[in-house]
């Protein structure tokens, strides 16, 4: 079961195995819903099975899916048509996941169709010549522009590091769409003129405009340093309103009474269909956020076997720079994720350690577009809302609060704080100290403390050499 299989054909007992479990997980939505997931599994299970086969069994490949979406596309309603898709496409993730299949071939046929959704695929499908109407869905990718050669091999150096550059190749190839419209054909072309009207033309905040034309400017400078061009179009010569300075954001650095209230909230989310975990992910979530001082993406990549409770241990994985790092937690915390791991094997199965902590759907993993809406819902519950027009809370600033609350701590318990801050600085998965001192805001309790501190230690000595 470990080796997955690239020929696209399943046995059709272990096709029928995934079926059971993935009806199993679907026993709380319904009725309704587990029939429709029988019915249109079956039928695609039925229709593959009377293809050839060289091994016997199941073909599960891009033009039996195009059959098989034609005719069950035919006589019935798009909607109906495009919801057999999407329960289809549910299932063979369940496949793959299984390790039956080291893809899905129903996500990848959606992908070269320009990530349509299955209505307009199911639409194409019920027309004339379908066939040639799935055709013209297909995405067809737009004519290179005169930095996307050197686009490429600028990301392959910076990712040969350790950097992902995922914000710098979004900035750089919306600059290279953007030259290509103004008929720039080659990158020694492009003239502090044209990154002016591109500069002008960007439709965001002040500090958000002047991140991408740092990522602009370290682009061409990399250009120049290889000889490809002669001078940088965003060298000093530009006029450019750079006051707008990153380091005026301030974290929000929730206090303990209100994380007590934020994790309250989570517990009483209602579930649904889609989400039947939500109240339980999201609880447990926000307070490894906070409790371990994870980042967001740490968190929604961790998989089961990262979890080690007997040792009460997270590894975290191939995080910032391909680093990887093992955070431990405290009984409190090793109840928790016991508790919603025993919530999560009720709810999914079946389970392989490859699948993920975090799950929405039928092991989908959550990502930070899913969390981020529930956890700016919380915060109106238990109202905490942004004020003068600032930036309301992120889940980023629950780091900032766990470095912030933990440094408050050891003020509070007398201990060496700069002979600990180099164990923070590990915990967080920093190279150096540096790093972590971005998370240590000032607050009035932090400020109190160090105050309180220093007075016991040499207030008295002060004291005396000012008394006349």
């Amino acid at each position: 079961m470990s080796n997955k299989n690239q020929s696209g054909v399943v046995s059709w007992a272990d096709a029928e195995r995934v079926l059971q479990c993935h009806l199993r997980s679907l026993s709380d939505q319904g009725p309704g819903t587990e029939q429709l997931h029988r019915h249109a599994v079956r039928q695609f299970l039925g229709f593959a099975r009377g293809e050839p086969s060289q091994e016997g069994g199941l073909i599960i490949s891009e033009p039996v899916l195009v059959q098989w979406i034609v005719r069950i596309s035919a006589g019935v309603t798009t909607s109906y048509a495009a919801k057999q898709c999407q329960v289809l496409d549910r299932y063979l993730d369940a496949v793959v996941q299984a390790g039956l299949m080291a893809s899905n071939p129903m996500a990848e046929f959606k992908v070269r169709h320009g990530d349509q959704s299955w209505t307009k695929i199911a639409h194409a499908a019920q027309s004339h010549k379908p066939e040639l109407a799935l055709a013209d869905c297909q995405a067809n990718p737009p004519p290179p522009g005169p930095l996307q050669k050197h686009l490429q091999a600028y990301l392959r150096l910076h990712r040969a590091v350790g950097k992902k550059y995922k914000n710098n190749e979004a900035v750089l190839e919306t600059l290279d769409r953007f030259l290509r419209a103004q008929a720039v054909t080659a990158v020694q072309d492009v003239t502090a003129g044209v990154i002016r009207r591109w500069i002008d033309q960007i439709a965001c905040g002040p500090v958000r405009r002047l991140k991408m034309v740092h990522m602009a400017r370290g682009f061409f400078e990399h250009l120049l340093a290889t000889e490809v061009i002669v001078q940088n179009p965003l060298g000093a010569g530009l006029e450019y309103d750079e006051r707008a300075s990153k380091t005026s954001f301030r974290p929000f650095i929730v206090t303990q009474k209100q994380m007590a209230a934020i994790l309250d909230a989570a517990r009483q989310l209602p579930r649904n269909h889609l989400f039947p975990l939500r109240p339980q992910v999201s609880h447990t979530l926000i307070a490894v956020l906070y409790a371990l001082g994870l980042r967001v993406g740490e968190a929604c990549r961790l998989c089961l076997r990262d979890v080690d409770l007997d040792r009460g241990i997270l590894l975290i994985r191939q995080t910032k720079f391909h680093k990887s790092r093992m955070v431990p937690f405290g009984p409190r915390m090793g109840d928790l994720l016991q508790r919603y791991l025993d919530a999560r094997y009720a709810v999914l199965q079946p389970v392989n350690d490859e699948d993920p902590l975090f799950v929405t759907l039928w092991r989908r993993p959550l990502n930070q577009r899913t969390i981020g809406p529930i956890f700016r819902q919380l915060l109106t519950t238990v109202g905490i809302n942004r004020k003068n027009g600032q930036r309301g809370p992120r889940l980023h600033d629950l780091r900032h609060a766990f470095a912030v609350h933990r440094l408050l701590r050891w003020y509070r318990e007398g201990v060496d704080v700069q002979s600990r801050l180099m164990g923070l600085s590990t915990f967080m998965g920093h190279v150096e100290i540096r790093s972590t001192e971005v998370y240590l805001t000032i607050t009035a309790d932090l400020l109190k403390e160090a105050n309180d501190r220093f007075r016991r230690q040499f207030g008295l000595v002060a004291g005396e050499e000012v008394r006349p």
